[in-house]
């Protein structure tokens, strides 16, 4: 776990990577005047930390990471950063090729009782490193500092194991500002607004709700006060009342007679619609303001509106990286290791990745930072941050995606009574999760019924 190199060698890879930031960086969600693509790092790479004078070394800490090219700069400059103002620690990062590879190595090191002191990864991990006693409980850090999706899924059997870092992705309300002042504050304005403007001969509509993927029709069970699982045990809650109003609002604004937004409109036609103007409202992901931003388009960043009926937002899944310390660390480089997890959450830490990454802030406090106040897209996505619900493990949320996009046609059609189909979502879903059917064969069976 700890190397020794050359001191000169270190630095001249240090400045080589340093080189590679790019001389102008492209502001996140400000338009720059030209694209400039992250540079180029190999799959695997080991940056070892330049040491101090004979005698002035006080502990060495270890970082793996698995993270795109743009954030590993960034996590080099930070970590540069660490180490100036604590002349006492050196921090050597590893970045490894691919998830599962950090996964499975970090496990068999930290069970032979070595590997590194901390991992930079998905949250959504902290289920099976936790499951596997090879990450530690994190008993001294106050939760309510972060966005409570994230929050969600960096527990393992109601105690802490994660540490949020960085919000990687969300939904968010997009509107047309050449079209529309301020966005509708609920679904009634909303569909008002809709039989107001849309005009099929000429394909100009108000809004469009993308309705084949589940990740855009799950916010609504939210709103309507239920959720998808209980995050203590993961298990699956679809067949509650949440879903049953969601099923019904969908059937309401896709009615086959009088339907008050086009159906079946798959994402990137729906997305090029937006992008010409003839569709004035969208919900997609935040990631999608730089694309529309660099099209100049006109775009306001909103809350998802309140559900219709009821006085609550949508609350989009959220998913995002935070550290996760191993359970051999101990002693002094676990105090440095803490000391390092301090720094990368303080606000000034947290506005340079934004700035520098793209990502979003997982401290609730970095909100009122300068950076963010005064960038109204940035601001009121965050708005939306804050209500969002954490993303499940992959095998969890596919079955319920898949459980979902399978049913939900039938609901549509009027082939399967609301009720029915809920408990039919919850059934499926258990099913697929477990193993005992697969999309393939449920496809099948729900084609022959």
């Amino acid at each position: 776990m700890r190397t020794e190199t050359n001191k000169k060698v270190a630095w001249i890879i240090i400045g080589l990577m340093a080189l590679l930031l790019p001389l102008s960086s492209c502001r996140l969600l400000e338009q720059p005047a030209e694209q400039t693509a992250a540079p180029s790092l190999p799959e695997t790479e080991t940056i070892e930390a330049p040491l101090p004078v004979e005698g002035s070394l006080d502990v060495k800490i270890e970082i793996w990471n698995y993270i795109n090219p743009k954030e590993r700069l960034t996590l080099i400059d930070s970590v540069e950063e660490f180490m100036a103002e604590n002349p006492g620690v050196a921090v050597e990062t590893r970045h490894i090729r691919s998830e599962e590879e950090l996964l499975d190595q970090f496990e068999a090191a930290s069970l032979a009782g070595s590997g590194p002191d901390l991992i930079l990864t998905d949250l959504v991990n902290v289920q099976r490193l936790a499951e596997n006693k090879v990450i530690k409980e994190i008993t001294d850090l106050d939760y309510q500092q972060f966005l409570n999706g994230l929050s969600e899924i960096s527990v393992y059997e109601g105690k802490n194991y994660g540490i949020p870092f960085r919000a990687e992705d969300f939904l968010v309300f997009y509107y047309n500002q050449d079209y529309i002042n301020s966005p509708p504050g609920d679904f009634e304005a909303l569909l008002e607004y809709c039989q107001e403007v849309n005009d099929e001969q000429q394909q100009i509509y108000g809004f469009m709700l993308n309705e084949m993927e589940a990740d855009w029709i799950i916010p609504f069970i939210g709103g309507y006060s239920d959720w998808i699982v209980d995050y203590a045990n993961y298990s699956l809650s679809l067949d509650s009342e949440g879903t049953i109003k969601t099923l019904e609002f969908l059937l309401m604004i896709y009615d086959q007679q009088e339907p008050l937004i086009p159906r079946t409109t798959g994402y990137e036609e729906m997305n090029a619609m937006f992008k010409s103007g003839n569709l004035h409202m969208i919900i997609n992901s935040i990631t999608a303001a730089e694309e529309y931003i660099s099209e100049n388009l006109n775009i306001g960043v909103a809350r998802i509106p309140e559900v219709y009926g009821e006085n609550r937002r949508p609350t989009p899944l959220i998913w995002g990286t935070g550290f996760m310390i191993n359970a051999n660390c101990y002693g002094q480089e676990l105090e440095a290791t803490q000391s390092f997890i301090d720094f990368m959450l303080s606000d000034q830490q947290q506005i340079k990745w934004t700035r520098d990454t793209g990502t979003f802030p997982a401290t609730i406090a970095a909100k009122d930072d300068e950076y963010i106040r005064d960038n109204r897209i940035l601001a009121d996505a965050f708005t939306q941050a804050q209500l969002c619900r954490g993303i499940p493990p992959d095998s969890i949320i596919r079955a319920i995606r898949d459980s979902i996009r399978i049913n939900l046609p039938k609901v549509l059609e009027e082939e399967f009574p609301i009720e029915e189909a809920v408990a039919k979502i919850q059934e499926d879903g258990i099913r697929l999760r477990s193993g005992s059917i697969t999309v393939e064969q449920l496809m099948e069976e729900s084609l022959q019924q």
